[in-house]
């Protein structure tokens, strides 16, 4: 009848939280493999740090309205909302609120209950 939960279902629920897959490092064009373009993994990053989204295909896969970010570092354009000569991830020139704006993005994907390092 009842949920133990109470209809929580945050990062604190999944399996990932409590066993994260090993940590990789890769360069822009091996993230770049990843874009959707396939039926594989979505990865994309913001301020360096890489995060699969692959549980929101719709949206960072091929046709997806949010494709242009997947496979690269577009930190620039999260701030700017310059979603083709600012897919980037050069922050030279940002001022504070810029990089706050940025952290919060950040946030997003690092606090989301299906997206993952």
């Amino acid at each position: 009848h009842g949920d133990f939960l109470w209809g929580y279902r945050g990062k604190w629920t999944n399996w990932r939280t409590y066993f994260p897959p090993t940590m990789r490092e890769f360069t822009p064009e091996q993230l770049q493999r990843f874009n959707g373009e396939s039926s594989g993994p979505i990865y994309l990053a913001i301020k360096g740090d890489v995060f699969d989204v692959t549980p929101g295909r719709n949206h960072y896969g091929k046709g997806g309205a949010y494709h242009f970010f997947a496979g690269r570092d577009a930190s620039r354009a999260y701030v700017t909302g310059c979603f083709e000569s600012h897919l980037t991830h050069d922050l030279r020139g940002f001022t504070e609120a810029e990089h706050v704006m940025l952290n919060q993005w950040h946030r997003f994907y690092a606090q989301h209950p299906k997206y993952f390092k």
